[in-house]
């Protein structure tokens, strides 16, 4: 198989333990801090008095406007204390650094220009702690899910802050496996939750109502394979074709007519052919 494979046996226990807790661990469900009222009483008076980097400012009004503001607890929370910095133009083209990226240890955020800090901005807002961040579980060494989580965050970009479905953007074929995924809710705006909410354990869940735990890691291990390459393989079409199965258990005919349409979009925009 051509996805990431561990380099050692210690490694591989390492995955094992980490899909293990995560697969069958509650952790999603962290103690309440405070009270609804008193939660969106912290939620407006950390955004609405513009205390963190002015950069930030347009992204994080826009997220107050179109996210439901219990789920902007974890932006307010970051944002106290979030750092940003800028890279360096001549650095970034010899290095080849990404355009952006978000240290939830640190809390900052590093950006190439203002297009990167929407994606990097979501992955602040989704982080509850230091070990989950969105669908992302980082633990004992092993970033877990990161191929999930990007595809998702990626996408949910596009449609806060770009008023887009999908443009020409990173992780071009997560992007186009996560809005299939979307596909297995009834309303999308659960999964979003989730996501802001650090909840893995609700797709995970989600899936299993069609599925079996042996696929789902299958997923998760190949959209973390993707999140790495752009080199086409047959095993896209391995995926594309899991998760229109599952979408096609839903027996929702406009579900499983949008997923074809989306796996024919995705064939003719980035490999040029038709299916």
């Amino acid at each position: 198989m051509s996805y990431y494979i561990p380099k050692s046996e210690l490694e591989i226990r390492k995955h094992v333990d980490i899909a293990n807790d995560c697969f069958f661990s509650n952790y999603a469900n962290l103690e309440k801090v405070c009270e609804k009222k008193d939660k969106e009483e912290f939620i407006d008076k950390v955004i609405l008095s513009g205390n963190y980097p002015k950069v930030l400012n347009d992204f994080v009004r826009t997220l107050y406007k179109k996210v439901e503001k219990d789920n902007l607890y974890n932006l307010a929370t970051n944002l106290r204390t979030v750092k940003l910095e800028r890279i360096n133009p001549f650095v970034w083209l010899v290095a080849d650094y990404s355009y952006g990226t978000y240290d939830s240890l640190k809390n900052v955020i590093t950006y190439f220009n203002k297009n990167s800090i929407p994606h990097e901005l979501l992955h602040l807002s989704s982080t509850a702690n230091n070990s989950y961040s969105g669908f992302n579980v980082i633990k004992g060494g092993i970033n877990f899910a990161n191929g999930f989580n990007e595809g998702y965050t990626e996408m949910l970009a596009q449609k806060i802050f770009f008023n887009s479905v999908f443009t020409n953007s990173a992780y071009k074929t997560n992007v186009y496996l996560l809005r299939l995924f979307e596909l297995l809710y009834d309303d999308p705006k659960e999964l979003e939750t989730a996501y802001f909410n650090a909840d893995f354990e609700n797709p995970i869940k989600k899936f299993l109502k069609y599925g079996s735990i042996e696929e789902f890691k299958f997923l998760i291990k190949h959209l973390d394979y993707f999140a790495k390459t752009s080199i086409w393989n047959d095993e896209e079409n391995i995926i594309f074709e899991l998760l229109i199965d599952k979408i096609e258990k839903t027996k929702e005919k406009q579900r499983v007519k949008k997923a074809n349409d989306i796996y024919n979009e995705y064939i003719v925009a980035e490999r040029g052919m038709v299916k």
